[in-house]
């Protein structure tokens, strides 16, 4: 069977860019039916796009803040999108809180 499912919805196009190192800030609003995702640049609105599914959230807004890294708006919001994020603290801790060390295979 086949969901009729809408996708993404651009409803602001990115303007500002080649601006260097920026303060970004993301935010999701619930709609009735939707969610709005919108990365400001500097407190301007720089992108925004609807989502009207909660498991595309994520990919969205992964993907406006590559945008934003190859439009060249940098933040640490762009490069753990490009990047990845990984944790600081690779040490497992269980029960006690003494950090587990890694076995050798």
């Amino acid at each position: 069977m086949h969901k009729n499912t809408k996708g993404i919805e651009i409803v602001t196009r990115p303007t500002i860019s080649m601006l260097g190192e920026v303060k970004h800030e993301v935010s999701s609003k619930k709609d009735l039916k939707s969610w709005l995702v919108e990365i400001k640049v500097n407190g301007k609105v720089n992108q925004a796009q609807r989502v009207f599914s909660q498991s595309d959230l994520a990919l969205a807004t992964r993907t406006m803040l590559r945008t934003e890294h190859l439009l060249g708006n940098f933040s640490s919001y762009t490069r753990a999108a490009t990047q990845g994020s990984k944790p600081a603290d690779h040490t497992l801790r269980i029960g006690s809180g003494k950090p587990l060390r890694p076995i050798a295979a």
